[in-house]
């Protein structure tokens, strides 16, 4: 990340860089900090560089407004920082992404500046776990338990004995695609026809609930016209 003056309104107003609780490590850099260096503009005007709870391999150590480890920085200065990330993959949810290693420096020193309710995987996976919201987009969940061992909590878990770590529920209604016999309706019936029929209702003759509006019941699995 390089805040750039240049890219200023005017050759007088600095430019500001605003980060917060994001990680930024193991880039390269022909001069200055690999991964936040400040330039001064074409007229010798730094900029500003407004940073909170960030985690930094190697920031600027050169003349101007450099990140320093302040503001609950982590900032490698002399050598840079080990962030501690796996590689890229699917740990569930609709993306791909890194996971902190148990020993990250990232764990636990991040802040929740938009108070989300999960982090980058979406539903399953809360923003905050273990005390404190780790810096970056992968919040590692701090379970009591997870039975299906789907990196999904228990408690946040909407299918908690069935392994499901993409927390798929077509129809909202928070019991998981894998848990749900009847997930996505499609059709007077109340059930998506891919997905198989129905479980028996076994509730008697058709009701409103059967009743396809056409005078016959949908086959539902209850033997009943």
């Amino acid at each position: 990340v390089t805040d750039e003056n240049d890219l200023s309104t005017s050759a007088t107003s600095p430019y500001i860089l605003t980060i917060f609780s994001n990680i930024v490590a193991g880039n390269t850099a022909n001069f200055g900090g690999p991964d936040i260096n400040d330039l001064p503009n074409f007229v010798g005007v730094d900029g500003i560089i407004n940073a909170q709870y960030n985690l930094v391999g190697l920031g600027d150590t050169g003349n101007g407004n450099h990140i320093t480890a302040s503001n609950n920085n982590l900032v490698g200065t002399t050598s840079a920082l080990d962030p501690g990330l796996e590689q890229l993959a699917d740990n569930g949810g609709p993306v791909w992404t890194m996971a902190l290693a148990d020993t990250s420096l990232a764990i636990n020193t991040g802040y929740n500046y938009l108070q989300l309710r999960h982090d980058e995987r979406g539903n399953g996976y809360v923003r905050t776990s273990g005390g404190a919201t780790d810096i970056g987009a992968y919040e590692l969940q701090i379970c009591g338990r997870d039975s299906d061992h789907d990196g999904v909590c228990n408690e946040n878990d909407n299918c908690p004995c069935r392994y499901n770590p993409d927390q798929a529920d077509c129809n909202h209604n928070g019991v998981g695609d894998v848990c749900d016999e009847c997930p996505c309706p499609d059709d007077d019936d109340h059930c998506d026809d891919t997905c198989g029929p129905c479980p028996p209702d076994n509730d008697g003759p058709c009701d409103p609930d059967d009743d396809d509006h056409h005078g016959s019941c949908p086959h539902d699995g209850d033997e009943l016209g």
